[in-house]
């Protein structure tokens, strides 16, 4: 497709790990652009020195929101209808897709039955927790928050004013790079959201792009997992229009 051929500043690691950005990833993962539509997309390319997409290729990227947000939400009723349950849940980070997806189950079936949970580590931006509460509090949904600092390190261990910690995971944990690291993250979040389905009553929703899938910027049993994903299908440029 066009916008794989350009989504190319990320360097997949094996086994499905979370790739690590290299200096063109503001091309699609930046999300402090207020609206990205495909001819920034263009611009954008053409500034990092790549060759300009062509017209055919910014056409195919556009998409009908309005026939879009239709068709999503009677694909999230659906999964719901299937699997037995009238609930949701999932992990708002506060960027654009968390952010997207809890408004696209809103919609869909109403903010009283989703459940947003954040879930910051000791080092997350105080800015995107903020972003994150902004959603809940317009949508008017459940909301928890969770710590997953303690998780973390608890197995990582800690370094705290000259003192060293080691965790469950031993003292060769505390030299763990941030890749590890960020996967271990990734996949504690799931953790957590699978266990809030259960207290719940809903599905863990998904809130990973179809860029991040094909780049593999993603975490298996990580960000990866999920009961099914409303924007699974749709890139990252999408995802902003």
């Amino acid at each position: 497709s066009g916008a794989k051929e350009y989504v190319i500043a990320l360097r997949v690691e094996p086994s499905g790990t979370r790739g690590m950005p290299l200096p063109a990833a503001d091309i699609v993962l930046d999300d402090e652009a207020p609206a990205w539509t495909p001819e920034m997309f263009a611009r954008a390319v053409v500034k990092q020195g790549l060759p300009a997409p062509s017209t055919k290729t910014l056409l195919s990227l556009r998409i009908d929101t309005d026939v879009a947000r239709r068709v999503i939400a009677g694909f999230i009723r659906g999964q719901l209808r299937q699997a037995g349950f009238g609930r949701a849940v999932l992990g708002l980070s506060g960027g654009i897709d968390s952010a997207l997806v809890a408004f696209l189950v809103a919609e869909a079936i109403g903010a009283e039955h989703l459940l947003c949970l954040m879930l910051p580590y000791r080092t997350s931006s105080p800015a995107s927790r903020a972003d994150a509460e902004e959603v809940v509090a317009r949508l008017g949904c459940a909301s928890r928050l969770v710590e997953i600092s303690p998780i973390v390190d608890g197995y990582f261990g800690t370094e705290a004013g000259g003192a060293v910690v080691p965790g469950a995971g031993g003292p060769e944990a505390l030299a763990a790079s941030a890749l590890r690291r960020g996967n271990f993250m990734a996949r504690a979040r799931m953790m957590v959201l699978y266990d809030a389905s259960v207290s719940w009553g809903g599905l863990v929703v998904g809130t990973g792009n179809k860029t991040e899938s094909l780049i593999g910027y993603t975490t298996l049993f990580g960000d990866s997992a999920c009961a099914f994903n409303p924007v699974g299908d749709l890139y990252k440029t999408q995802v902003r229009q």
